[in-house]
């Protein structure tokens, strides 16, 4: 039976492998249980010792976390109190992707809505949450008191709605949206409806009033979340499926962005045999813009880099770690994650506009081009083998091919410094 209170065993499972790679005094026995002491202290004392958190500034964002080991602890079984009683199935970014994709590309009518929530965990109205989590079935009385008396600090701090940063906050802004995640689903011509965090799609079958609709959804958003009014695609698809003929040129229907994903719906080539009516309309999945343009920012940051150290070890290493794939250790559960270029964008599908031809010409312009600054300076700065050797490297090979490299965790730390806020 599962144990929602504050002892030294429970708190004692809140210990991850990581937290004893940054402070190797848990190894000790006398360490550990010291520590355990105080977090269980904090605990029934609720945070009576002071603020539990601390914060820094992070694209324009304040950026929380605990301000020490004994409060983390508390704050993560807090956080494990909280999903055992709601049990919140965390979304699969690419499933979303997936799913969407497939549906997009049905030959039926249908309207689709990508909308944003503007300043998701800033702008819930605290007392609310407090009010939602002491309401669950089930809460202790102390994890309530724990989340109220946290919300308070954070308030007095100058922070409103839940402290951005936190696991413990994701957790409390799933529980404020299960309601709305609920109703959604429940409107009349809803038949696929996702949310990541403060990124929403909707597809209805179109017969609803767009006006009315958007107000239903602004309506059911817990208090003080707001839509937000720029950043927001709604696209009607009509019934008709027009196939074009072989060798024509087919014109793009729509383009949206989620998740990271560029998606573009045309109308599809003609089948012969099959009926207009019964063919699927063609998708094509690239990366999304932002991401295209945060890519090469990276690019002329490493590039720059160089210019003033002259590391081209490390140089190399940064083209290398942005152009391919790699394993990262995730020690807490003990398994690698793959990550990279590939393993970021799966999705996406064979065609010359998907990002990576794109990506690659920006990075052969940046080694090669002496017109115009920052790029006449870097050209400048590497010699014809240095050249060479950063244009082996390519976006479409590392994701077609999958390409796998590894990388020390020193090595990404030195490698990911000169993109600090990009």
């Amino acid at each position: 039976m599962y144990d929602h209170s504050f002892n030294q065993i429970t708190l004692m499972r809140m210990l991850r492998t990581s937290d004893f790679r940054e402070n190797p005094k848990l190894y000790v026995e006398s360490e550990k249980l010291v520590t355990l002491d105080e977090a269980i202290s904090s605990a029934k004392t609720v945070f009576q010792g002071g603020n539990p958190l601390i914060n820094f500034e992070q694209g324009g964002k304040r950026i929380y976390y605990a301000n020490k080991l004994a409060h983390e602890l508390v704050l993560r079984k807090v956080c494990s109190n909280i999903k055992r009683l709601v049990r919140i199935q965390q979304p699969n970014r690419e499933s979303i992707v997936e799913t969407l994709t497939h549906l997009v590309s049905e030959g039926v009518p249908y309207r689709l809505f990508r909308l944003d929530i503007k300043s998701f965990y800033e702008s819930f109205a605290t007392d609310e949450v407090s009010k939602t989590v002491g309401a669950l079935s089930g809460i202790s009385p102390l994890t309530h008191r724990l989340v109220d008396e946290l919300l308070c600090h954070f308030m007095a701090s100058g922070g409103t709605g839940v402290p951005r940063g936190l696991a413990l906050s994701a957790t409390l802004a799933d529980v404020m949206m299960m309601s709305f995640d609920r109703e959604v689903k429940r409107m009349q011509g809803v038949y696929f409806y996702a949310r990541y965090v403060d990124d929403i799609v909707i597809i209805t079958n179109g017969s609803e009033k767009e006006p009315t609709f958007l107000k239903k959804i602004q309506s059911l958003l817990p208090a003080g979340l707001l839509l937000h009014n720029n950043k927001r695609d709604i696209i009607t698809v009509p019934d008709v499926v027009t196939p074009a003929k072989t060798g024509t040129v087919v014109n793009d229907l729509f383009i949206f962005s989620y998740l990271g994903y560029k998606i573009t719906v045309t109308e599809p080539v003609k089948i012969r045999d099959l009926k207009p009516k019964s063919h699927h309309r063609a998708v094509r999945v690239g990366i999304a813009d932002s991401k295209i343009k945060k890519i090469k920012f990276r690019i002329l940051r490493s590039l720059t880099a160089f210019l003033k150290d002259g590391d081209f070890y490390l140089l190399t290493h940064r083209i290398k770690y942005l152009t391919s794939n790699f394993s990262v250790r995730d020690i807490n559960r003990d398994k690698n994650k793959r990550a990279g270029i590939y393993y970021s964008y799966p999705q996406i599908t064979e065609a010359p506009d998907n990002g990576l031809d794109e990506l690659d010409d920006f990075l052969r312009r940046a080694i090669l081009n002496g017109h115009g600054r920052p790029f006449s300076r870097i050209s400048a700065a590497l010699s014809s083998k240095q050249k060479r050797t950063l244009l082996t490297h390519s976006f479409r090979k590392g994701h077609t091919q999958r390409f796998f490299v590894y990388f020390h965790p020193k090595l990404i730390k030195n490698i990911q410094m000169c993109w600090e806020n990009g």
